[in-house]
């Protein structure tokens, strides 16, 4: 009775729940912020870990690389960050620190691997597995944002920013309705499309149907008319000084 018990709960507890089982011989894609890395041989899955050639996923991460044959250890340095690991060691080190991997780096055909997951989120990217027919493929997408000032931001809520130290980040973690190319024009961001009157005077912007806040709540046309109010209202911004020649915002 007791065996039966404990099938039923097994089936209510992970027979409902899809799990993503990937193949050995299924084809891996690393997409690294939206770009395909290209390695020199195909990532594998061992032990339901991925494996992938050390050095084109660290040369994508823009980290400098040196490979100790005599020792058989890797070595990635760059944006602050330090990473060491050797064939066949279960550790490894991140700043110093040891680490224990899931799978330890393998030689194969000449050819050094790592384990995937270790190396994006040492790196504090987001790993995002997503199977499909035929396929599966691994996004990293950046996590963090690192800017070299020379001092800590004023404050990182644009409404009262004030300063230029502020804008760099700011410009980073806020999406307004349009935004600049690198050739100065002007290109639909948060905003889809917009009309001009033919006096110039009024915009009316068309928010895309997509668009959300960081947690995922649509983001409204309200909203950014609540924000453009308070900027004004509070006149305290580099961008209050701006909105100063706008007399209504609905």
């Amino acid at each position: 009775m007791r065996s039966i018990y404990v099938f039923l709960v097994a089936v209510i507890l992970f027979g409902l729940v899809p799990v993503q089982v990937l193949a050995e011989d299924q084809p891996i894609h690393v997409i690294l912020n939206g770009k395909e890395v290209v390695f020199p041989a195909p990532p594998r899955i061992e032990n339901g870990t991925t494996l992938v050639p050390f050095r084109a996923l660290f040369e994508a991460v823009e980290m400098e690389v040196l490979w100790d044959g005599e020792t058989q250890t890797i070595t990635a340095e760059g944006n602050q960050e330090k990473l060491q690991l050797r064939i066949g060691d279960d550790n490894a080190t991140n700043n110093g620190q040891t680490v224990e991997l899931e799978i330890s780096p393998q030689l194969i055909e000449g050819i050094a691997y790592v384990p995937l997951r270790f190396v994006g989120e040492a790196l504090d990217y987001l790993v995002d597995f997503q199977q499909s027919e035929g396929s599966a493929s691994i996004h990293l997408r950046t996590s963090a944002l690192r800017l070299p000032l020379s001092r800590d931001p004023y404050s990182l809520d644009p409404a009262v920013s004030n300063d230029n130290i502020s804008y760099e980040p700011l410009i980073g973690l806020f999406e307004g309705l349009v935004r600049s190319t690198e050739n100065g024009g002007i290109v639909p961001a948060a905003a889809s499309s917009w009309e001009i009157s033919e006096d110039k005077k009024s915009y009316t912007f068309h928010i895309r149907s997509d668009a959300v806040w960081s947690n995922g709540d649509p983001l409204t046309a309200q909203d950014f008319a609540a924000s453009w109010k308070r900027v004004a209202d509070l006149n305290a911004s580099l961008g209050a000084d701006f909105l100063s020649h706008i007399d209504q915002v609905n």
